[in-house]
């Protein structure tokens, strides 16, 4: 690989760091400072509301490539990939920093999820967003200790448009069909822990 190459992948990369956000639209929680930091994360669901807005178009093209155009199918496979991908990053994120003696499990409910294909991306700076709520629980009387509403928590990954927009696709081609759905999951699980664990 060129010299120019590398620079390029780190300047495309540059752009997707400082292009990562989310935000809580929630009050602060209101368990006590001592008590939050008692928690330890054990357990991680994620489920999906009734009404969950779903649309990764990298799964939906890899269903379409195994010769299936159900949407049933591309629903499920949109499904597990979401729920494999956040509740991974959710524990290594959130689990990380919350090191108490207190078992908690953090019950995740999904109700939008974006990620839009290449042309879109380019053309019309179609940034990847998800939004969901999260209900930390007691692990042992399932009593909830903090809620946040569902969609009250969000995270977004920029993606700029224009030749800039299809500099970032090219860097980003051959990247795992998840990579979005990670980058997402990421910056949902810090905002989150930074919620939950704020002074």
């Amino acid at each position: 690989m060129s010299m120019y190459s590398n620079y390029f992948r780190r300047f495309i990369a540059g752009i997707l760091i400082l292009g990562m956000a989310g935000c809580v639209a929630a009050e602060k929680p209101t368990l006590s400072v001592e008590a939050r930091q008692s928690l330890k994360l054990t357990n991680v669901r994620v489920g999906f509301a009734p009404n969950a807005s779903l649309h990764i178009s990298p799964v939906e093209d890899e269903v379409q490539a195994s010769g299936s155009n159900s949407p049933e199918r591309v629903a499920e496979a949109e499904k597990a990939q979401v729920r494999s991908v956040l509740s991974e990053e959710f524990t290594a994120i959130v689990g990380a920093r919350m090191a108490g003696t207190r078992p908690v499990a953090a019950n995740i409910t999904v109700t939008h999820f974006t990620v839009p294909g290449p042309l879109q991306t380019a053309l019309v700076s179609g940034s990847p967003l998800m939004a969901a709520g999260v209900d930390l629980v007691d692990a042992k009387s399932g009593e909830v200790l903090v809620s946040i509403p569902p969609g009250k928590i969000s995270s977004s990954v920029y993606r700029p448009s224009g030749i800039i927009g299809f500099a970032v696709q090219a860097a980003e081609s051959g990247s795992p069909s998840d990579k979005k759905t990670r980058e997402m999951s990421r910056a949902f699980a810090t905002e989150y822990a930074a919620w939950i664990l704020a002074n």
